[in-house]
């Protein structure tokens, strides 16, 4: 199961809109994603040794391919539903649930 796609699910579930959904889902991996840096940036035990040009083109290009991917995802949902997914997702987790009971 994903973050988001329990994020989303619930929201909607809740009569939440698609697009503040999305838009919340988006802002909660925030934390995730900088507690990931943190810890990656923590493994590295010789900074020196840290190529910190390579490490500027991968971060700017991670930011740009995900400002791309966030306008083609808001575009995408405007003319198609999450009802199906979320069926799905919740006909998993009971099946999930009733195997491991």
């Amino acid at each position: 199961m994903s973050r988001s796609g329990t994020v989303i699910t619930a929201m909607r579930f809740l009569g939440i809109n698609r697009k503040l959904s999305i838009t919340f889902s988006l802002l909660t991996g925030i934390p995730v994603l900088l507690a990931a840096c943190v810890f990656g940036i923590y493994k590295i035990t010789n900074l020196s040794n840290l190529n910190f040009i390579k490490l500027s083109i991968i971060i700017i290009i991670s930011f740009f391919s995900a400002i791309i991917t966030i306008h083609f995802f808001y575009k995408w949902i405007e003319k198609f539903s999450f009802r199906i997914f979320s069926i799905y997702r919740i006909l998993l987790g009971v099946l999930i649930l009733l195997y491991l009971i």
